[in-house]
């Protein structure tokens, strides 16, 4: 099932959180992995990173913001 992660004596003596080194050691695998992906892949690589860095907004307004606009033309 899950993927078994060796951890260097260095993480007993540092307290570094094994998830974090386990995310740089993905992290950099993932990097390494780049130079196999063709350019559209990369391209959907990149939106799909630029979404979970900036998520849509599926609202342009919220409903504060809705409920000042139509008081303005009430």
């Amino acid at each position: 099932m899950g993927q078994a992660y060796s951890i260097s004596a260095d993480y007993h003596t540092k307290n570094v959180d094994p998830a974090l080194i386990n995310g740089s050691q993905m992290l950099e695998k993932l990097k390494s992995q780049l130079k196999y992906l063709s350019p559209s892949q990369l391209e959907s690589l990149k939106g799909e990173i630029n979404h979970q860095l900036k998520p849509e907004c599926d609202e342009l307004l919220s409903s504060e913001e809705l409920d000042l606009i139509r008081t303005l033309f009430a």
